[in-house]
């Protein structure tokens, strides 16, 4: 969402983004960001990836701060594979992305519980996890302290 004070990145020039660059090798001052808010971006960055770019965001993070993360949720889309009656190609679309430039496709998925504990593992205070309408919604706070 368009946020007062917001830094908008993509790995693309568009007219509304501030940073061009990709998540896992952007650079933000430690300790500098109040929140930072990632919508359906994670899943487009391989495993190892995702763990470098979130390693960089617990950095960036002032001690206190949200991170906020919505991505495909897998578990749903599991479901809706085995107990509906959706296409082949509807679920390769959703799963795969539309791969109308290099950068668009998904690479990594998640279900509730993985991404819960990469995140916990990173160091992150998990504040809610929960599916909502087909994606996994994940709210952490980087610690006030690192006891």
């Amino acid at each position: 969402p368009n946020l007062d004070y917001s830094i908008h990145l993509d790995s693309r020039k568009l007219p509304h983004v501030e940073v061009v660059a990709k998540w896992q090798e952007a650079d933000f001052p430690e300790d500098s960001l109040d929140k930072i808010f990632a919508n359906q971006t994670l899943e487009h960055l391989y495993k190892d990836e995702q763990i470098e770019a979130l390693k960089r965001t617990y950095k960036w993070l002032k001690p206190g701060a949200i991170l906020e993360i919505w991505t495909p949720c897998l578990d749903r889309l599991a479901v809706l594979a085995v107990e509906t009656s959706i296409s082949w190609e509807w679920f390769q679309e959703v799963v795969y992305g539309s791969q109308d430039y290099p950068e668009n496709c998904q690479r990594w998925v998640h279900t509730l519980s993985t991404l819960k504990t990469m995140v916990y593992f990173l160091g992150y205070e998990i504040i809610e996890c929960r599916e909502i309408d087909g994606s996994i919604c994940l709210k952490a706070r980087k610690p006030i302290s690192k006891e």
